[in-house]
């Protein structure tokens, strides 16, 4: 599996440039084999439908990523 921490946006591409490469990250984070086989362990763990519980990963990734430094 991907180590998210290492992922880095360069900042002198185009805003939408940046927003297409880290949905594009998230997207290969999420279909890895690994992180699929943790996210339905967890949403059995805590009876969380399995789309809700990968939205909410999702939304949780992309509100954490921080534009000034690209990480």
């Amino acid at each position: 599996m991907k180590n998210i921490n290492n992922f880095y946006v360069d900042r002198d591409l185009s805003p939408e440039e940046q927003n297409k490469i880290l949905i594009k990250y998230i997207d290969e984070f999420y279909n890895s084999k690994i992180f699929s086989e943790q996210i339905v362990y967890l949403s059995q763990t805590f009876d969380i439908p399995t789309n809700i519980f990968e939205q909410d990963v999702k939304n949780y990734l992309v509100t954490n990523f921080k534009n000034s430094s690209g990480k």
